[in-house]
């Protein structure tokens, strides 16, 4: 079940910099093509639409500034970028939209964000990042069936070749992680059911990689056919996860979902989610930990290094 009375005590003592809700991340190749970059866009006006008026602003390209949606087309905008943009073009595409509550820009963290972008081959992995409210779905119960249906649909839309979704921190986005994620590092060892979105840098790490990896679990885990060969097949991932932990088809591949409803666990009492777990390990030869040791994936106090908090980080399911 999920303890509201954690998140609600989390949420009163929160800064600017750290909210608490849900994400969705999911990584998708093709991202140059122009067939990809507008099923991508098609994603965040799905999104956008799914906030029933919340969003208030949109990135224009090469902007310092947000733009109020109200101002102008904002789909006519990136529909225009995502069909001339080379494929070739070393920044590929990108759309964003914020949510600000009163309507008015404001440098902190908002779970109303949505970003999605179509990157250059080389690069390999296109995403999507999406944000909601932790009551988004439900207050005292969750309403798994929508939400398995959004993850759904957007894993088919994309044709994902992996991605999660379920309870998250929630950074401020647009401006340097670094301080936001030195702030979160008590919140992720304590509350293991919480991911950290920090795509970027996933993205920049794998770039270098021979193989493909996904970058971690959680509530729904999303990973393609050759994902699913990988690991030795669909029966073999049936038999793993057993029936506590249904799976899901999209068009592409899979979806994992860890018990009957997403969690946080509290190592401080020695609770760790049981369907977690389970996914962890058979998805741990998947997970991605090769990380640089000038640029980890989460950032430790001193003694503590940063580099192997971030391994442990991933693998924080599956050891």
């Amino acid at each position: 079940m999920i303890n509201h009375d954690i998140l609600a005590l989390l949420h009163k003592n929160k800064t600017d910099d750290i909210l608490f809700g849900h994400s969705f991340e999911l990584y998708c190749e093709g991202g140059s093509t122009v067939e990809k970059r507008k099923s991508l866009l098609d994603a965040a006006i799905d999104y956008t639409e799914s906030l029933q008026g919340r969003i208030t602003h949109y990135h224009p390209r090469n902007s310092s500034r947000l733009k109020r949606i109200s101002d102008s087309d904002w789909v006519e905008y990136y529909r225009n970028i995502a069909e001339t943009v080379t494929a070739d073009d070393v920044e590929g595409f990108d759309a964003t939209v914020y949510g600000f509550d009163g309507g008015k820009e404001q440098d902190a963290a908002t779970p109303y964000f949505c970003c999605v972008i179509g990157s250059p081959e080389y690069k390999r992995y296109s995403r999507m990042n999406a944000y909601y409210p932790m009551d988004w779905f439900g207050t005292r119960e969750i309403n798994a069936a929508h939400y398995i249906e959004r993850m759904r649909d957007w894993c088919s839309l994309l044709n994902v070749s992996h991605g999660t979704a379920g309870f998250s921190l929630i950074l401020e986005e647009g401006t340097p992680k670094d301080r936001a994620i030195r702030l979160a590092f008590p919140f992720l060892k304590r509350f293991p059911g919480l991911d950290l979105p920090y795509s970027s840098r996933w993205s920049s790490g794998t770039r270098r990689a021979k193989k493909r990896f996904i970058r971690t679990i959680n509530w729904l885990t999303a990973t393609d056919h050759a994902f699913i060969s990988e690991l030795g097949g669909l029966g073999y991932i049936q038999g793993a996860v057993g029936e506590e932990c249904p799976i899901h088809d999209y068009d592409g591949g899979i979806i994992i979902q860890a018990g009957p409803y997403p969690e946080i666990g509290d190592s401080n009492k020695g609770i760790t989610p049981q369907h977690y777990i389970t996914v962890g390990k058979l998805l741990e030869p998947l997970i991605f930990d090769d990380f640089n040791q000038k640029q980890p994936y989460i950032y430790a106090p001193t003694p503590l290094d940063s580099h192997e908090e971030s391994v442990k980080w991933v693998h924080r399911f599956a050891r």
